[in-house]
């Protein structure tokens, strides 16, 4: 069975643990002090305003790219972490225009072996009745447009045979791994390489700094680049140059 529906467990990025967070990066660059900038060259960070630095850092961060690879990573996760699932295919990041009562949420095609889905349904018909009361139960603030009770669900998916909502089969997921003990910070341990310095286009803070190095200085750029040694260790990449190699 294939449903197109959201991806259980992701919280969202706003405000979350998978929300960018740059802090570290700022840091690094302000220790270093230096930027690389062609081969053999890096501009001198000393020479500008850190405020200037840091709006052009996360001005320059590639979001969209971002949260592209958390979403695909996070289908991959969860695929891994169920065994009736057969397989997740991202599809898209779904963000709202206003974060007051909702966040992003990753619409995905999920393939599940159906009868497995509807064994686990039934043989933990209380815990996915206690959180349909939970999660679906109108109050002050939320109203519900889906049934709070494992009844209603059961008569109107013909059994669990039967999705006519995408919403459905993500709920039903999303209490798979609430029962398992399975949270959004495990979900975000399974992220493998997302370090947000691989994310900022260092291409572009490096030009509009020396676009302003040009208009506020008499030496123009040269007042600021620094010939690098080609025998000493990349600062950003910790790798050796092909001089330092041949020693």
């Amino acid at each position: 069975m294939k449903a197109s529906t959201w991806l259980p467990i992701f919280p969202g990025f706003y405000g979350t643990q998978f929300d960018y967070d740059l802090e570290n990066e700022l840091h690094e660059l302000e220790s270093n002090g230096r930027l690389p900038y062609e081969e053999h060259k890096e501009i001198d960070l000393t020479k500008f305003d850190e405020r200037v630095i840091n709006d052009l850092v996360y001005d320059n961060f590639m979001w969209d790219e971002w949260k592209n690879e958390v979403g695909k990573q996070c289908c991959s996760v969860i695929e891994d972490n169920c065994d009736f699932i057969k397989s997740i295919k991202y599809e898209r990041i779904c963000s709202p225009r206003e974060y007051n009562f909702v966040n992003d949420s990753i619409d995905c095609e999920i393939e599940l072996d159906k009868r497995e889905f509807r064994n686990w349904i039934y043989a933990n018909k209380e815990s996915v009745d206690q959180y349909l009361h939970d999660n679906l139960t109108s109050r002050d603030g939320f109203m519900s447009f889906h049934p709070n009770n494992f009844e209603d669900w059961e008569a109107m998916t013909g059994k669990f045979r039967t999705f006519s909502k995408p919403y459905y089969v993500g709920a039903l997921l999303d209490c798979y791994f609430k029962v398992n003990e399975f949270d959004a910070w495990m979900l975000r341990d399974g992220l493998t390489d997302m370090w947000e310095g691989a994310y900022v286009n260092y291409d572009a803070v490096a030009k509009k700094l020396l676009e302003i190095a040009e208009e506020e200085n008499e030496d123009g750029v040269e007042e600021v680049i620094i010939y690098k040694d080609p025998n000493q260790i990349d600062l950003f990449t910790n790798k050796i140059t092909e001089n330092e190699n041949e020693k």
